[in-house]
């Protein structure tokens, strides 16, 4: 956890850097001062994945000449009430030039900040999440990117019943998310002829999962799905290779390919990932080409939350170039609704809401050392 005054400095190092990207001559002198509002988990368990979608919402903000005029207002959401006090100064009218909100990682960031959003009539683009309730917001402030997450649970139990998987257990979170995802692989496994032998649950962020691991193993599946976060996913997958286990591991894209192979070690080998957003290795996406150069030139290495958030740096760069010359939260907003689709470099974003659960993820697999292999 970082305190208040690191934080502070984690603002105020994410502006500068920004800022610092262009010569003041590339800058939209004739536009007012522009803030987004990003929330993301920079400290804890998941910094890993909030770092890298900031590193990809920085460097294709920093590449668009509009974007380079938006100054990042960066809050680290592991720490809760000094996160949600940032969200309520933002919601205010004019506060800190905030046009729009970005990140908020997880289910219940993303539904609050949904709440929030809607209340202070200020655009939330692509909170990172793919619940149903977030997806088909009917409030006109909300503008998903990710595939849904029943898109991802369904596509990842027909990979299954493809690799001749007929038997599936299932590990989930005992939660809202959990009972949501189960209810898809449920429906999932009966349409695709697999039959559902187990499912394990645990709470949110548990590891020592012994109990669990054995309960899946004694009902001898070919293949295990996991739709835990990635401490929970790879302290399961972990007992079960130790145990001899050999079929297949699938996970949910939120698991994060370079947190679930850090603990995973190379027993990562081989597990399948479905994807929120299209994998960061295919090299058919300008997109991904683009970033993989501008990341390495950090010394960084993009991965699917990188993406994520170039993605959603396009998106946002796109709208305020579509908002006009004084652009404001109604006149974006407008922007994005108008708009029904934005080509983000070889990657359709649906932004129309009767069109989103058409954004597609991507089915891959990990590598021995981790990387993403399509």
């Amino acid at each position: 956890m970082i305190g208040a005054a690191g934080r502070a400095r984690l603002r105020a190092a994410a502006a500068i850097a920004l800022l610092c990207s262009a010569p003041e001559s590339q800058a939209q002198s004739t536009r007012p001062a522009l803030a987004l509002g990003v929330s993301l988990p920079l400290s804890g368990a998941s910094a890993e994945i909030g770092v890298s979608f900031l590193d990809g919402l920085r460097t294709c903000l920093s590449a668009d000449p509009v974007g380079r005029g938006v100054t990042l207002k960066v809050t680290d959401d592991a720490e809760a009430e000094l996160a949600a006090e940032d969200l309520r100064a933002w919601a205010q009218p004019g506060k800190d030039g905030v046009i729009a909100l970005t990140g908020f990682f997880g289910r219940s960031d993303a539904a609050d900040a949904v709440r929030r959003a809607v209340a202070a009539r200020l655009p939330l683009v692509a909170p990172m999440s793919g619940a149903q309730a977030i997806m088909q917001d009917a409030s006109g402030w909300v503008f998903p990117i990710r595939s849904p997450d029943r898109t991802i649970a369904t596509s990842l139990v027909g990979q299954a019943a493809r690799l001749g998987v007929k038997r599936l257990g299932a590990f989930a979170t005992r939660d809202t998310a959990g009972t949501e995802l189960l209810a898809t692989v449920r429906a999932a496994t009966a349409s695709n002829g697999v039959q559902l032998v187990a499912v394990v649950e645990a709470e949110t962020g548990s590891m020592e999962l012994d109990p669990q691991a054995k309960a899946l193993l004694a009902a001898r599946p070919d293949a295990v799905l996991s739709l835990a976060g990635y401490t929970s996913t790879a302290d399961v997958f972990m007992r079960l290779r130790k145990a001899g286990f050999v079929g297949q591991l699938l996970a949910h894209g939120d698991v994060g390919s370079r947190p679930l192979t850090r603990l995973m070690g190379a027993s990562a080998r081989g597990v399948g990932i479905g994807l929120a957003v299209p994998s960061p290795a295919n090299a058919s996406l300008s997109l991904a080409r683009d970033l993989e150069v501008a990341v390495r030139k950090a010394g960084k290495v993009p991965d699917e939350f990188t993406l994520e958030g170039c993605i959603a740096a396009r998106v946002i760069a796109d709208a305020l170039h579509r908002a006009g010359s004084q652009p404001t939260r109604e006149s974006l907003r407008r922007a994005l609704e108008t708009n029904r689709s934005v080509d983000a470099g070889g990657i359709t974003v649906m932004l129309a809401r009767e069109d989103r659960d058409r954004n597609a993820g991507e089915l891959v697999v990990l590598g021995a050392d981790g990387r993403i292999l399509r």
